[in-house]
């Protein structure tokens, strides 16, 4: 792992943006919560191999690709965002899934 980050944001309607991509606000919803507006933990990773098999603990939401405009992210609302997070250099892909997230270069 090159690094990680930790936060709490506020979601609204069960639903976080991920913004910092190509796409103006790439949502990830959880359907199963019955939490529509809630402070939630959010654990950002940046990987530069294949992440290990996800614990236990872990209760995947989406499976999903994105590129990075700059190579930094940042998840939150329209209305209030958390911390900024570095994933690579700009053009870098991050797979998010049943694995933890993990960053590989677009071609």
């Amino acid at each position: 792992m090159l690094r990680h980050l930790d936060e709490e944001l506020y979601a609204q309607y069960g639903s976080l943006c991920l913004y910092g991509v190509t796409d103006d606000c790439l949502e990830f919803r959880d359907n199963v919560s019955e939490s529509y507006h809630a402070y939630v933990t959010v654990h950002l990773e940046a990987w530069d191999t294949e992440p290990p098999e996800l614990g236990a603990d872990w209760r995947p939401i989406e499976r999903t690709e994105f590129t990075a405009v700059t190579g930094v992210i940042q998840m939150g609302v329209v209305e209030d965002g958390g911390h900024d997070f570095l994933i690579g250099p700009p053009l870098f892909e991050q797979r998010r899934g049943p694995g933890r997230p993990h960053v590989q270069r677009a071609s």
